[in-house]
């Protein structure tokens, strides 16, 4: 290794320190020195976009992995098929929803679906099938907020399959619930209680009070527009025993909770008074 080699690596290892102690300024003043003399040095134009990134500066992040992914290309084609180019895509992919590049980035993660596919064959330094997990779950988000139902639902059944195959109950829960509230969406609502019971009958094993009430809520939600006003109010009713028992035992409710309650008890009053009428 050559004096001028170990003279750079020296100097990314103090930049390593200034990004740990969050000197994100002085790190990228020396990057910017190092990338003077070496602008195709890779690492240090890695930690350069991952420092916009942590920055929450995302155009400037999205500029810099653009760059790295043109090097790669031009320079290391060789490279392309490697763990650390998926990571650079994973980034690029990450910042575009972010920015609300709904477009751009279902693109860059149907690149990585396609590049796990490659990479988890391979002996060594191959993804985990959490990648694989993660990169479902980002396109049925991505696909549902640009109202595409159908293709994301497709990625969020891929995934209920990998938990099911897994024997990952909670997760499977999980799945159910997505599943259920783009049904929901829809307006089939059939299926989204289908999706909504599954999961519940998983949640009244366990001591999550919150996961309950919300389920219940959900549910009372659908059959009131159903025209079901016995079940609703039965499961709202539910919902609010659940709650109230979570704030008694926590002091508080989460944030997301408070509001699920707000809606039950709100919807609750509704039906209440429709009762009466």
């Amino acid at each position: 290794m050559s004096n001028n080699e170990t003279g750079l690596n020296s100097s990314l290892e103090i930049i390593e320190l200034l990004i740990q102690n969050e000197k994100y300024d002085s790190a990228l003043k020396q990057l910017d020195e190092i990338l003077k003399e070496n602008p195709y040095r890779i690492d240090a134009l890695l930690m350069k976009a991952d420092i916009y990134f942590l920055q929450n500066h995302f155009e400037r992040a999205l500029a810099t992995y653009g760059d790295l992914q043109k090097i790669y290309e031009s320079h290391y084609s060789d490279k392309i098929e490697t763990l650390e180019y998926y990571h650079i895509l994973k980034k690029i992919a990450i910042s575009h929803k972010l920015q609300e590049n709904i477009a751009q980035s279902i693109n860059y993660y149907k690149n990585l679906l396609q590049m796990y596919d490659i990479l988890k064959d391979k002996k060594d330094n191959n993804p985990t099938l959490e990648e694989k997990i993660f990169i479902l779950n980002q396109l049925g988000d991505l696909y549902t907020k640009s109202k595409n139902y159908i293709t994301g639902l497709k990625y969020y059944k891929k995934l209920l399959k990998i938990h099911n195959k897994q024997g990952n109950n909670e997760a499977i829960a999980e799945d159910a619930i997505t599943i259920g509230d783009v049904y929901a969406i829809q307006k089939q609502y059939n299926k989204a209680k289908k999706m909504y019971n599954s999961a519940l009958n998983y949640y009244e094993k366990t001591e999550d009070q919150g996961a309950q009430g919300i389920l219940h809520y959900n549910l009372g939600a659908i059959n009131y527009k159903k025209g079901d006003y016995h079940k609703a109010l039965t499961h709202l009713e539910s919902a609010l025993m659940k709650f109230e028992k979570l704030s008694l035992e926590k002091k508080a409710l989460e944030m997301e909770q408070q509001q699920y309650y707000n809606d039950t008890l709100k919807l609750w009053k509704k039906l209440k008074k429709l009762s009466f009428e």
